[in-house]
């Protein structure tokens, strides 16, 4: 005996919906931009401890970074530092870009992070006459 099941087309609706499912999807991986773009060019001094985020909400980011030397000086290197509170206190995460020759250094950050937390940039090991431009976003990730 053999059974016969119709095969049923989904309507229009039904993959309408699927299609917006699968764009949220992508959306959730990609993150929510949080916080205040950073986008500074012709830096000649050292950034004080300056939030991207106040009270951030509990949960995972990831903080994504750019320093570029535009005007090169045989001067120490920059040290860009991101800060944040987590589970166990205090944290940073840093790197070092030498200005004495042009050129970009990256960093990419994820994070966790206690409610109620500001998130820091800050620059520091400035000296004499280079130029330095700071690119940082900041994307929440997860709860």
């Amino acid at each position: 005996m053999t059974v016969v099941v119709p095969v049923r087309r989904a309507l229009p609706q039904e993959v309408r919906l699927r299609e917006l499912e699968r764009r949220l999807a992508m959306i959730e991986q990609a993150g929510v931009r949080v916080g205040d773009l950073v986008s500074l060019t012709g830096q000649v001094a050292n950034i004080s401890s300056t939030k991207i985020i106040t009270g951030a909400r509990n949960g995972m980011y990831r903080v994504q970074v750019v320093a570029q030397c535009t005007t090169s000086a045989a001067v120490p290197a920059l040290t860009i530092t991101i800060g944040w509170t987590d589970r166990v206190g205090a944290a940073t995460s840093s790197f070092t870009r030498a200005l004495n020759s042009t050129g970009q250094s990256q960093l990419l950050t994820v994070m966790q992070v206690q409610p109620d937390t500001d998130i820091t940039y800050a620059t520091s090991g400035f000296s004499g006459s280079p130029v330095y431009a700071l690119e940082v976003r900041l994307d929440r990730i997860a709860e």
